[in-house]
């Protein structure tokens, strides 16, 4: 689970070949039969919550994937969650999850196509589009634990990221040899490579 992002010493940069499964904030759906059914399911229905043991199923089900510490479920733990920088839409998430690995990420995705529940995957929410929208009646899965740099290359100047790693992250790791990574949102302090390929997100270097 990587993203690759090109680096330039000129105002020019540019984010290739992201891993667009985890990565991209898009809506999980639980199963390809119902995109054939008239009128709205509930999984399109972003304030339909999930009955209590549907979600105590979930939660069991996720504790069993990640370490303890890493499924939220509690109304104080869960509000940071509740919006992205497009703070005028909010909804409380019922549930979640910060995987560290590929594997439970795989065994999320599972987990909810089993039971039939919406995932939606979160960077560091700075995004004004609100794309990291929670579902009412689903998991909303955090990248922020993939935060690792695995590899940069300065004459081929591309980096291998995972999806949690900061922009400003990768234009440090780079300063070195005299580089930095182009595409830089105002909020590139705390925005995450993930997020920018998942948002399509520039600004004046890019």
């Amino acid at each position: 689970m990587e993203t690759r992002g090109h680096m330039d010493s000129s105002l020019a940069g540019r984010a290739e070949n992201a891993s667009s499964d985890v990565a991209q904030s898009v809506r999980f759906a639980p199963a390809a039969a119902s995109f054939f059914m008239e009128g709205v399911q509930p999984w399109q229905d972003c304030t339909c919550p999930l009955p209590p043991d549907r979600l105590q199923a979930l939660i069991t089900g996720l504790q069993q994937i990640v370490p303890e510490g890493s499924v939220l479920y509690r109304q104080e733990d869960l509000r940071p969650y509740e919006c992205d920088g497009l703070s005028a839409y909010r909804q409380l998430p019922p549930v979640v999850v910060l995987p560290s690995t590929e594997e439970q990420v795989r065994q999320i995705i599972l987990l909810c196509r089993r039971l039939e529940v919406p995932l939606v995957p979160r960077g560091a929410g700075t995004g004004l589009t609100g794309s990291a929208m929670p579902h009412a009646g689903g998991v909303l899965m955090s990248m922020a634990r993939f935060n690792q740099i695995l590899s940069l290359d300065a004459h081929a100047r591309t980096a291998r990221v995972q999806p949690g790693v900061r922009n400003l992250a990768i234009s440090e790791a780079a300063s070195a040899f005299g580089l930095f990574y182009a595409p830089d949102p105002s909020s590139q302090i705390a925005c995450t490579i993930g997020g920018n390929v998942a948002e399509n997100s520039g600004a004046c270097t890019a």
